[in-house]
């Protein structure tokens, strides 16, 4: 858990990581849609 706030800390320093959490989010999206079991479709 530490190491995750810790990397969020370090995004917040470095803006340019937020495109590559975006892309995660999509992906984590669309695998979702690929199971039938999101409201995002």
């Amino acid at each position: 858990m530490f190491i995750i706030l810790n990397w969020v800390l370090s995004v917040r320093r470095k803006p340019v990581f937020y495109y590559v959490i975006t892309l995660f989010v999509v992906m984590l999206i669309l695998m979702s849609c690929s199971l039938k079991n999101s409201s995002f479709c």
